[in-house]
C-alpha cells in the first residue's frame, strides 16, 4: 500500500487510517463486486448494500482528504458524493410507485446525476491537461530563454566576477594622449 502514495499522487503520511487507503479502495472494490454477483436476485438489498459501502467510502474519504491536492480532494468527494446520491435514488425506485413517476422523475433524475458526473471529470481532465501542458511548455520556453554566458575567443567567461578587471580592460577604451 505504501507504494500507491507515489503512483496515485496520494499525501505520504503515519496514519494508518490514511495509510492503508490504497487497501481500503481495493476492498471497497471487492465487497462492490461481490454485493452485485451474489445479491443480484435480490434488488433491494444489493441496492441497499452498496449503498451502505459507498456511503462509508464516503466519509471515509472526507474524513481522510487522501489526495495531495486540493481539488483533487473536491473531485472525488463530488464523485463519491453523486454516487452515494445516485444509489440512493435507485433505492427509490423499489417503492411502490407509478411506472410514469419511475420514469419520468427518478429516472431523470438519475440522468441528471450521471450527466453531473460526466462534466465534472471531463471538465477536470480537461483542466488537468491543459495545466500540465502549460507547466511543461512553461519550462521548455523558460530553460531555451536562459541565456548562456558569453565567452571570449580564449574561452574566458565575462560573466564570472573573477574576469570583471578583464572585462574592464576590454570594454573601456585605451588613454588617449593630449
Amino acid at each position: 500500500p505504501i507504494l500507491a502514495f507515489a503512483v496515485e499522487d496520494m499525501r505520504f503520511t503515519e496514519n494508518a487510517l490514511v495509510l492503508y487507503s490504497p487497501l481500503f479502495a481495493m476492498l471497497r472494490d471487492l465487497m462492490i463486486r461481490w454485493c452485485l454477483y451474489s445479491l443480484e436476485k435480490t434488488g433491494f438489498i444489493q441496492v441497499l448494500t452498496i449503498l451502505c459501502i459507498e456511503t462509508s467510502n464516503l466519509v471515509y474519504v472526507i474524513k481522510t482528504r487522501q489526495k495531495f491536492r486540493k481539488w483533487d480532494n473536491i473531485i472525488d468527494i463530488a464523485n463519491k458524493l453523486l454516487m452515494a446520491l445516485y444509489n440512493l435514488i435507485t433505492l427509490l425506485t423499489f417503492l411502490p410507485l407509478s411506472s410514469a413517476f419511475r420514469q419520468q422523475y427518478l429516472g431523470g433524475a438519475l440522468l441528471f446525476i450521471l450527466i453531473i458526473l460526466i462534466v465534472i471529470n471531463l471538465l477536470y481532465f480537461i483542466g488537468l491537461a491543459l495545466y500540465i501542458l502549460g507547466r511543461a511548455i512553461k519550462e521548455n520556453t523558460c530553460d531555451k530563454c536562459k541565456k548562456k554566458p558569453e565567452k571570449l575567443s580564449e574561452g574566458v567567461n565575462l560573466n564570472d566576477p573573477e574576469n570583471s578587471q578583464m572585462q574592464l580592460n576590454i570594454v573601456q577604451p585605451a588613454p588617449q594622449g593630449l
